[in-house]
């Protein structure tokens, strides 16, 4: 549950949103939402992003630019937060050359 520690509710021009805060003076707040008209919404928001659980899959980026990433073969089934921290470690060891990401994926129901 370390991440959501990590997330605020955000005001910004008017606006709340969800995010965290970053060390990069460029871009000091990283938003992880839509943004909202009020802080009842935000708080909402929240709780339901707190309620659902967060699936991870490992992908390998293309283009970056291009928002181009495809699926790495064998990190493809859905892992805990700490599963993917843990398997980004393996790929970036096993293909130093080649740059990785760990991709929240929606809920899978298993029948």
């Amino acid at each position: 549950m370390e991440f959501y520690q990590q997330i605020e509710i955000i005001y910004s021009n008017g606006l709340y949103f969800l995010g965290t805060y970053t060390d990069d003076v460029d871009r000091p707040v990283k938003r992880q939402s839509p943004y909202y008209a009020s802080i009842g919404e935000a708080e909402d928001a929240y709780e339901k992003m707190k309620a659902e659980p967060r699936e991870w899959i490992i992908q390998k980026c293309n283009n970056a630019f291009k928002n181009d990433y495809q699926v790495w073969e064998g990190y493809d089934q859905p892992m805990t937060r700490t599963e993917m921290m843990a398997a980004l470690d393996e790929c970036n060891e096993a293909w130093p050359h080649l740059e990785f990401r760990g991709h929240r994926v929606g809920s899978v129901h298993k029948f």
